[in-house]
């Protein structure tokens, strides 16, 4: 099987979700997808919402993820997935290339979800998209899928790597995925 879906993974703060976007400008990609973004609360960072890319798509857009308590609990929110995650995903057209950024341990019991992003890779032209370093079992069941290359990015080769996953995306657009 041809691989057709590129995830990035690497430590974090190496600039992997700024890389894909650069991807998706450099070969003129709508955005399509979601981002998980921090969650500020009095300036500081309290957690991580999800924010769908289809701006008005849903009212329950930029719903929590992850809470944090006291600085050291955190509280995953797999409803927020399940719900707000899964259907956005389900939405989408399978010609659209998506961006799922990111897929970490978090979605470990938001089992609606996982089967919607498993459904995505089986239907979608393309994905690409962030793997947490270390993440839970969807992260696991991505990695091993033979339709999938994952890149590791560091600072010491994020730079080459921007050209290089530019002209791979680039090559499977127009080739079908």
């Amino acid at each position: 099987m041809k691989r057709k879906h590129c995830f990035l993974t690497g430590e974090k703060q190496v600039g992997k979700s700024y890389l894909l976007r650069k991807i998706f400008e450099e070969n003129a990609l709508p955005l399509r997808g979601y981002e998980t973004r921090p969650l500020m609360i009095e300036g500081k960072k309290k957690g991580y919402y999800l924010h769908g890319l289809t701006e008005g798509w849903m009212p329950e857009n930029d719903s929590p993820i992850v809470v944090r308590i006291r600085n050291e609990r955190k509280i995953q929110i797999p409803e927020t997935f399940d719900y707000l995650g899964a259907n956005l995903l389900k939405a989408y057209s399978p010609e659209e290339v998506l961006l799922m950024d990111e897929i970490g341990a978090a979605e470990d019991k938001a089992y609606e979800f996982q089967r919607a992003v498993l459904d995505c890779l089986d239907r979608q032209r393309l994905v690409l998209g962030v793997l947490q370093k270390g993440g839970g079992r969807l992260v696991q069941a991505i990695e091993r899928r033979e339709d999938v290359c994952v890149y590791e990015i560091t600072r010491e080769n994020r730079g080459d790597m921007e050209g290089m996953l530019v002209n791979i995306v680039r090559e499977i657009i127009s080739y079908g995925g």
